[in-house]
Formats: C-alpha cells, sequence, structure tokens
C-alpha cells in the first residue's frame, strides 16, 4: 500500500475509534488503490501520482452494479468498459462527502 493511502487510512481510523464506526481496509495488488468498508458501505480510494504531488479520489461502489458485471462475466483484468465502471464507482465531489458516506 502506498505510504499516502496508509496515512489516510490511519487518519481515518482515528476518526472511526472516536464515533464508534467500524472500519477495515481491503489492499488490492495495486500500491495505489485501496477500498475501505464501512458496514454496508464500500469506498474505494485511488492515488494518482503526479510529478509535484499525489491526488487522492474517492469513489462510491455500486456492489450491486459490481456484482451484476462480475455475474454477467466482466473481469477486471480483461477490462470492464467505461461507461459500466462510471456506473460501478461513482466519484465523490468532496471529502467531506465521502466522510459522511462513511458515517465519519
Amino acid at each position: 500500500m502506498h505510504q499516502a493511502l496508509r496515512q489516510e487510512f490511519d487518519n481515518l481510523k482515528v476518526l472511526a475509534k472516536r464515533k464508534g464506526v467500524p472500519l477495515s481496509v481491503i489492499e488490492t495488488r495495486l500500491d495505489h488503490v485501496i477500498f475501505l468498508a464501512s458496514e454496508e458501505k464500500l469506498v474505494c480510494l485511488a492515488l494518482e501520482e503526479n510529478e509535484i504531488h499525489n491526488t487522492l479520489t474517492c469513489f462510491k461502489v455500486n456492489k450491486k452494479k459490481w456484482q451484476w458485471a462480475e455475474d454477467e462475466g466482466f473481469v477486471l483484468s480483461e477490462g470492464i468498459p467505461r461507461d459500466l465502471v462510471r456506473e460501478i464507482l461513482i466519484k465523490f465531489k468532496t471529502p467531506k462527502e465521502y466522510l459522511n458516506y462513511l458515517g465519519l
């Protein structure tokens, strides 16, 4: 896991503990992508590395669409059509929006 994502998760764990919200991390094979789970909610955090700084992008995961895509035979490693990805990963507009979604 990329150090910037590790730091984000550590900060969120503090908030979660303070609010009594369960929070867990799901690491991926990609160093710059993790998933956070809080009860029934799932969020994808992706880090885009630039020359000067890193940009954190947060997405709400539509688990029903994800499951449908898997049932239909779509495989991430083979590529998923962009329009379907946009239905599965819905970008949060602000960090506050994603924190509120997780109950933090």
